[in-house]
């Protein structure tokens, strides 16, 4: 399923400073902190969210996500 996209597939890491800016937002927010630190890595890589989990709407100010068939 991934061959056909390897060639557009990179290996990005994370960082003490998104670690940290997630836990904080996520416990502001009362959101899980692998969803917040999913968003804060797109944004910071400058990638878009495709996802149907609605805790992604309340992180609108770190990035905005999509539904899949908004994207097709």
């Amino acid at each position: 399923m991934i061959a056909p996209f390897k060639k557009q597939i990179i290996k990005i890491f994370t960082t003490k400073h998104q670690i940290l800016e997630a836990k904080n937002i996520a416990k502001l927010r009362n959101l899980p902190k692998g969803e917040v630190l999913h968003a804060i890595l797109a944004r910071d890589n400058e990638t878009i969210m495709i996802t149907r989990d609605k805790h992604f709407l309340k992180l609108r100010d770190v990035i905005e996500s999509y539904k899949p068939e908004e994207i097709i």
